[in-house]
């Protein structure tokens, strides 16, 4: 029981930081469209 809610943590844990990066990834893109439109 133990040993899996430590597996959901992990995994959790990384999508978050999938998440994390493409929320990053979309932001950064904006921000260039942003600076070529000026």
């Amino acid at each position: 029981m133990i040993q899996k809610l430590g597996l959901l943590f992990h995994l959790c844990y990384f999508c978050d930081i999938l998440l994390l990066k493409y929320i990053l990834c979309k932001y950064l893109e904006v921000v260039n469209t942003i600076k070529k439109q000026n």
